[in-house]
């Protein structure tokens, strides 16, 4: 019965998506107005008929793999009902994410592949935009782009300076300025908060301006910064910290109470950081790379792409990818509870610990412990000869000196391996 249940889910994914896909046609591009739309809300699978060809034959190959992987892994899986649970999940979230990406697709090549960013529309014209705000050191900055990176850096003082660039491309010099000027940067004093916030005018689809920001702020300061096409950049900052990007990468320093970062397409990089509770990292199509996280606990999760934690300090993760590998490197807290599983990928863990208890599970590959398990009464050598391949591997439960951390690792088709750090 399950075996029948999760087949059902793979067929679903493919008749929703596949074909929608294969019968779509171009439509004409849209405007920032039709990004902010896209951004704001989860379209259905019917969303994805506004690509081009070449992405739609990327989205075929993507989801008719996803598929043939889900009705090859049935019987398997069936036999776990976690298994089961945990690939429908992955099913429908691979379905809204290839939903969401390719419904952005035509508002965000409307916006940047026809002027701001392409010469063949003519030469660049620009407008600069200054402002200077007062912000109390524990005020709060929210910034609200539609096209166009964003810098945001943490400095001394009770001043927000805003720095942004107005960019279009028109062979009209005239026309590209009267675009520039009908793009407005609303700066808003609300409080102790002020709100940044890049504004289009109604019923202009075909307005192709860009607009870029370089902000400094009080570093005590919490921010928030949300974008629908552009990389992000945020140093230094020591209050919240929240970016929401969907397409671009996005970079982060020396944050000092990071609270999320979500991309749904790109990559996510995050350096020296800390945290007063959890941090959510998210992606769906992009990697992730985290180094010198402290925190309490650490939730990583991508679609599709590889979670890298090197140097944590956490005592809790919960790191999840449907197609990627996952690395993690750092110290094992005595009560502390790691999670890491991964459908089509290997797991690899450099821990240093005085003892920890292991539940890990693989259905097609090896299993690999350079500590001395007690396995049941029995004991697995160190040196790599710990080494379990084949079906044997499904279900290992091991400890590892007086237990203490819980360590569980799963995945589908990839290895597990517990380095010495």
């Amino acid at each position: 019965m399950r075996t029948i249940t999760i087949r059902r889910t793979a067929i679903r994914l493919l008749t929703s998506t596949w074909y929608p896909l294969r019968a779509s046609r171009s439509e004409p591009y849209g405007g920032p107005r039709r990004a902010e739309r896209a951004r704001q809300t989860l379209p259905s699978s019917q969303g994805l008929v506004s690509t081009t060809p070449g992405r739609r034959q990327r989205a075929l190959g993507c989801v008719t793999a996803f598929g043939v992987i889900l009705v090859l892994a049935a019987p398997a899986a069936a036999q776990d009902p976690d298994w089961l649970r945990a690939l429908e999940r992955g099913v429908e979230a691979q379905a809204h994410a290839l939903a969401r990406v390719f419904a952005l697709d035509e508002a965000q090549r409307g916006l940047r592949g026809r002027g701001a960013d392409d010469p063949r529309f003519g030469p660049e014209v620009t407008e600069r935009v200054s402002r200077t705000v007062r912000l109390d050191r524990t005020g709060t900055l929210d910034l609200s782009n539609i096209v166009g990176a964003i810098v945001v850096t943490g400095v001394g003082g009770d001043e927000v300076r805003i720095e942004a660039v107005k960019r279009t491309r028109n062979p009209n010099e005239a026309s590209a300025r009267a675009d520039l000027e009908a793009v407005q940067i609303e700066v808003r004093e609300l409080g102790n908060r002020v709100d940044v916030r890049t504004e289009y005018p109604r019923g202009r689809r075909n307005l192709v301006v860009a607009v870029e920001f370089t902000v400094s702020v009080p570093q005590d300061a919490s921010v928030g910064v949300r974008t629908v096409s552009g990389d992000v950049r945020v140093t230094n900052v020591r209050g919240e910290l929240r970016v929401d990007a969907t397409s671009g990468s996005v970079q982060v320093s020396s944050a000092r109470r990071l609270v999320a970062v979500k991309s749904v397409s790109g990559d996510v990089q995050v350096t020296d950081a800390q945290a007063d509770g959890t941090v959510s990292v998210t992606t769906v199509s992009g990697h992730q790379v985290i180094r010198g996280l402290k925190a309490r606990g650490v939730e990583s999760q991508s679609v599709s792409g590889g979670l890298t934690l090197t140097d944590m300090d956490c005592e809790r993760t919960d790191l999840r990818t449907i197609s990627g590998n996952i690395t993690y490197s750092g110290p094992l807290a005595r009560a502390g509870r790691y999670e890491a599983q991964t459908h089509s990928g290997n797991i690899s863990l450099a821990v240093a610990a005085g003892g920890f208890d292991v539940e890990a599970s693989t259905f097609s590959g090896d299993f690999r412990s350079d500590y001395a398990l007690t396995l049941g009464g029995g004991q697995v050598e160190t040196g790599g000869r710990g080494r379990r391949p084949g079906p044997s591997n499904r279900a290992i439960r091991g400890r590892f000196g007086d237990g203490g951390a819980l360590l569980s690792l799963r995945s589908f088709s990839g290895n597990i391996a517990i380095t010495r750090r």
